[in-house]
């Protein structure tokens, strides 16, 4: 499915953004980074291995979905692997979408609201791995301080000659791209298969 490095992809972008603006402080030793992060569609593929990593490094992790059951078996099997994690689960993301200072939007919402960018907290990273997106230009233009970064994506090296996509020369989806990644490593193998991802290969492939 190509997952592993669509959820690499979006973790990544938004960590560096953070860096760059000076968002993040430096963790203490191996203590966590003081930061809340939001994931929206948190028992999808991509979301549910987004939730597992942020639970590790983020100080609080906010779970949202509108399947009740579902974000509670992921909130259990998060504590198992992360037991000094705080997970809070909403079904609606605008209930602390202000006090966050990352966000990722996953959802398979096919273009319906699922946030409202108004309530953002004012410099506020958002990455959106959805297709369609979670959050179209017409709503980001109303936040200039919020940083929207619509993830997916990823530069391919060198000069890439390949039909158009309906992206940027040079530029493929995640998905695409780590078929590419493993094929240029030398591994051909299922490194992503089906709706289950497995952290420790998003943390390999980012």
């Amino acid at each position: 499915t190509g997952n592993s490095y669509s959820a690499s992809g979006a973790l990544w972008a938004a960590h560096d953004a953070m860096l760059r603006l000076g968002l993040l402080a430096p963790p203490k030793g191996k203590g966590r980074v003081a930061f809340k992060a939001m994931v929206v569609g948190a028992t999808g593929a991509i979301g549910s291995v987004c939730a597992r990593l942020l639970a590790r490094v983020a100080k609080e992790v906010y779970l949202v979905s509108p399947e009740a059951a579902t974000l509670l078996a992921l909130k259990e099997s998060i504590l198992a692997d992360s037991p000094g994690a705080k997970v809070f689960l909403s079904a609606h993301a605008d209930r602390d979408i202000a006090d966050m200072d990352m966000v990722v939007t996953a959802t398979s919402g096919a273009g319906k609201k699922v946030l409202d960018i108004m309530r953002g907290k004012p410099g506020c990273v958002i990455t959106d791995v959805a297709r369609p997106l979670d959050l179209p230009s017409s709503e980001v233009a109303k936040r200039p301080d919020v940083l929207v970064i619509e993830s997916g994506e990823i530069k391919l090296p060198g000069n890439v000659k390949m039909k158009s996509i309906g992206l940027p020369p040079g530029i493929a989806y995640a998905c695409l791209a780590e078929t590419i990644v493993l094929a240029l490593e030398g591994r051909f193998e299922n490194f992503t298969v089906g709706r289950t991802i497995e952290w420790e290969k998003v943390r390999e492939i980012y």
